[in-house]
């Protein structure tokens, strides 16, 4: 299980922290793309996307194991909503804007309570600019297990 963070971020972290119970596992929802251009899927989500960032090279980070019971959490809502789980990863300290930039994509395929393999994926890893360009194929496509 993950330490508790050292610092609060803002008031509501300060709220959180006091006020609800400890075995609460306090999950974002980083991001919900929609589809808004098809009237046929009006505004219906495609994915959830977990957003991380480290200073690990984009060719070798991997989920952090001390995470789990966040990723547990988002994965079985993406299950009950039945849209995939996608991680989107990319490195601090390189500029999005560029669009050489690199970021990799997690499509999650599963994710368990267990010590070895407690999550799989598929890991594609493409410039800013392609997955821009690749949009919103690119999360839901060879996507598995949702």
């Amino acid at each position: 299980m993950k330490d508790v963070n050292k610092s609060l971020a803002n008031e509501f972290h300060i709220w959180q922290r006091s006020s609800l119970p400890g075995k609460f596992v306090i999950q974002d929802i980083d991001t919900w793309p929609l589809v808004v251009s098809d009237a046929t899927n009006n505004f219906e989500p495609i994915c959830l996307i977990e957003l991380k960032r480290s200073f690990y090279p984009v060719e070798k980070w991997t989920p952090f194991r001390a995470d789990l019971p966040n990723y547990l959490s988002i994965y079985k809502l993406a299950k009950k909503a039945n849209i995939p789980l996608c991680i989107i990863y990319h490195q601090k300290n390189k500029s999005l804007f560029d669009l050489d930039a690199k970021i990799a994509i997690f499509k999650v395929t599963n994710v368990i309570d267990d010590k070895n393999n407690w999550i799989t994926y598929v890991k594609e890893t493409l410039s800013a600019n392609d997955f821009k360009n690749a949009f919103p194929d690119i999360l839901i496509n060879n996507a598995t297990g949702n």
